[in-house]
């Protein structure tokens, strides 16, 4: 790899994401809606962002990832994850960064949910935001073969 390229190589990609952890303070699903208020444990500030911590892509999408999981085996009527569930299809907008690590709001609204045997096929309305009026939005598709 040619060095005059490294000065542009983010840290946070290559070192801080993988360092980076959350943890649920509260997970509630009510019929098609699934809420759940997450925490930055071990956030990745980056010495280039003037204003200091903002929520990447990255584990937003792990965490949206991990409350489809929930959504999806809830409406199969299971009890625990026993299958995957495979991301089709995708779009997020992000409005304003979310900047405060603590009480992510993820709320997650399905437009349907359809089981056709064992099969479960979902599409979801998602928000995350913040305390301090950050907004990610978005939609998925997902199966659960």
């Amino acid at each position: 790899m040619p060095a005059q390229y490294e000065k542009f190589f983010s840290p946070y990609l290559r070192v801080g994401r993988k360092q980076e952890s959350w943890q649920y303070q509260q997970i509630e699903v009510c019929g098609q809606v699934l809420s759940a208020m997450v925490d930055m444990v071990d956030p990745y500030v980056s010495s280039t962002d003037a204003n200091g911590y903002h929520l990447a892509i990255f584990p937003a999408l792990e965490i949206l990832s991990e409350l489809a999981l929930i959504h999806l085996h809830y409406a199969a009527g299971l009890t625990e994850k026993t299958r995957e569930v495979w991301m089709r299809e995708s779009k997020v907008k992000y409005s304003r960064a979310i900047r405060i690590p603590d009480n992510i709001l993820f709320e997650l609204r399905a437009r349907s949910l359809r089981n056709r045997g064992t099969v479960v096929y979902g599409e979801v309305d998602f928000t995350v935001s913040d305390a301090s009026g950050g907004l990610f939005e978005g939609m998925f598709k997902a199966i659960m073969p």
